[in-house]
C-alpha cells in the first residue's frame, strides 16, 4: 500500500530523485574544504549497498537532478541559491561514467527550475525574467525546450509565475509550481512596544530592500511595481510614494551615501551587474565598476572615501572596494564569495556573510583596511525544520551591535 514500508536509504542528502526503473537512488551531499564549496552527486540502490561518488560540482549552487527517460544520463540545474548576477545553467551527467556537460540556460539571469526531460536527448525547463524571480520573490517566467546534444533553444510559451519544480504528466502536460511574492513594507520600533508596527506599502506588488535616507525622511526600495524592477521611495511621512529609476534592465539594492547626496545601486544595464551612482532623485545616473560580471550590495564609507561591495567573478571573487570616481578598485577579501558586506559607522570595519550550506552561515567583521585579519565569527544556523532565507545584517548607529533576519 502506498505510504508503507518508510525507511531510510540513505544520510545527509538532497535533491533526490529515483531512476525509471526504481532500482537507484541519485542525490547530492555538499561539503566544504578548506573554504571552498563542493557538490558531489552520488548514486546508490535502493536496496542496499554502497553510496558511488558519480561526479563532483566544484559549487553548492546546484540542484533539481533529473533522470533521462532511459536511465543513461541526469540533468542538473543552477540551484536558486545562486546568487543573481551567475550565469544559469544546465548540467547533463552520464550516468555510466560521470561525464558532465555544461549548457548555457535560454538567458544569463533568472532561475531555472527543475528540467523535465522530453526525450532522451530534450528537456523542458522554465526561467524567470527578473533576478528576484524563484529566488526571493515572484516573476513572470518562460518555459524552452533545450536540446542537451546540439545545444539549441527553443521557446515554448509563457507563464505568471517562475516555478522551482516541474514535471510532465500522461499526455504531455507539464505541471508546476509557483510562488506568490506579494511583498511589503513595514516598520517596526525598537524602543519600545508602545509604538505598533505600520505599513509603508502594501499591494498584489514586490517591494524589498528597503533602506532609509540618513535623515529618516524617506525609505528607498526595489519594486516590480511597474512591472520591471526599479528603485522607488516612501516618505515616511506622508506615505507618498515616487519612483526614482525607470529603465528596461533590473535595478536593485539600494543604498544611501552616509551624508546623503547620493544614491547607489547594482543594476545589469550594460549586461552585467554592476554598481551605479546617481542624485537622490534617481537623476545624473553613472556606472561605477567595471566588474564585468557581477558586482552588487553597495555600501559607502562615512567619509564618502570608499564603496565597498561584493563580487561573484569567478576570476577573483570576495569583497571589494573602489573609490566612487571608479579608481582604485581592490580586493578587501578575496577567494570565496562573500555576501552582503556592511561598513562600521566609524568606516573601519566591514561585516559580510558566508554561507557554510543550505542551512547555515557564518557572521563575520574584518578591518576594511586590511581584509585578512578577521576581529569577529559567530555561526548561525537554523534550529526549525522551516527554511527561513538568511538576509541582511545591519550595524546598528553606536557601531557596537549588530541586528540581523535570519534564521532561528
Amino acid at each position: 500500500m502506498l505510504g508503507t514500508d518508510l525507511h531510510k536509504v540513505v544520510e545527509n542528502a538532497a535533491h533526490g530523485d529515483g531512476s525509471p526503473d526504481g532500482s537507484r537512488l541519485a542525490f547530492l551531499r555538499t561539503r566544504t574544504i578548506e573554504g571552498t564549496a563542493l557538490t558531489p552527486l552520488f548514486v546508490i540502490e535502493v536496496g542496499g549497498g554502497a553510496e558511488k561518488e558519480l561526479a563532483q560540482f566544484n559549487s553548492d549552487y546546484v540542484g533539481s537532478i533529473r533522470w533521462n527517460p532511459n536511465g543513461s544520463s541526469l540533468a542538473l540545474t543552477s540551484d536558486i541559491g545562486n546568487p543573481a548576477g551567475q550565469a544559469r545553467k544546465i548540467y547533463r551527467v552520464g550516468a555510466s561514467d560521470g561525464s558532465i556537460r555544461e549548457f548555457q540556460a535560454a538567458t544569463k539571469f533568472g532561475a531555472v527550475s527543475s528540467t523535465v526531460w522530453v526525450s532522451s536527448e530534450e528537456v523542458i525547463y522554465f526561467q524567470a525574467e527578473s533576478v528576484v524571480g524563484n529566488n526571493v520573490s515572484s516573476s513572470p517566467s518562460k518555459a524552452y525546450r533545450h536540446h542537451l546534444k546540439t545545444g539549441s533553444v527553443q521557446p515554448l510559451f509563457w507563464a505568471p509565475v517562475a516555478p522551482a519544480c516541474a514535471d510532465l504528466l500522461p499526455g504531455g502536460r507539464v505541471i508546476f509550481d509557483g510562488m506568490s511574492g506579494h511583498q511589503s513594507l513595514r516598520e517596526y520600533t525598537l524602543a519600545g512596544k508602545s509604538d505598533p508596527p505600520r505599513w509603508l506599502t502594501r499591494g498584489d506588488i514586490s517591494d524589498r530592500q528597503p533602506v532609509f535616507s540618513p535623515e529618516g525622511d524617506w525609505i528607498v526600495f526595489s519594486s516590480n511595481r511597474s512591472g520591471n524592477l526599479d528603485l522607488w521611495a516612501v516618505s515616511s511621512q506622508t506615505g507618498v510614494v515616487k519612483r526614482l529609476t525607470d529603465d528596461v534592465a533590473e535595478d536593485w539594492d539600494p543604498r544611501f551615501s552616509p551624508d546623503g547626496r547620493y544614491l547607489l545601486w547594482s543594476s545589469n544595464r550594460t549586461g552585467a551587474f554592476e554598481l551605479w551612482m546617481a542624485n537622490p532623485d534617481g537623476s545624473g545616473a553613472r556606472q561605477v565598476t567595471q566588474d564585468g560580471f557581477d558586482a552588487e550590495n553597495p555600501a559607502m564609507t562615512r567619509d564618502g572615501r570608499w564603496i565597498v561591495y561584493m563580487s561573484t567573478n569567478p576570476k577573483n571573487p570576495g569583497l571589494w572596494r573602489i573609490h566612487p570616481d571608479g579608481s582604485g578598485a581592490g580586493v578587501i577579501l578575496g577567494g570565496t564569495i562573500q555576501m552582503l558586506p556592511e561598513v562600521s559607522p566609524d568606516g573601519q570595519y566591514v561585516l559580510y556573510r558566508s554561507q557554510l550550506d543550505r542551512q547555515s552561515m557564518t557572521l563575520n567583521v574584518v578591518r576594511l583596511d586590511d581584509g585578512s585579519k578577521e576581529v569577529f565569527c559567530t555561526k548561525v544556523g537554523r534550529e526549525r525544520k522551516a527554511v527561513v532565507t538568511p538576509g541582511r545584517s545591519r550595524w546598528m548607529p553606536d557601531g557596537r551591535h549588530i541586528i540581523i533576519y535570519g534564521p532561528g
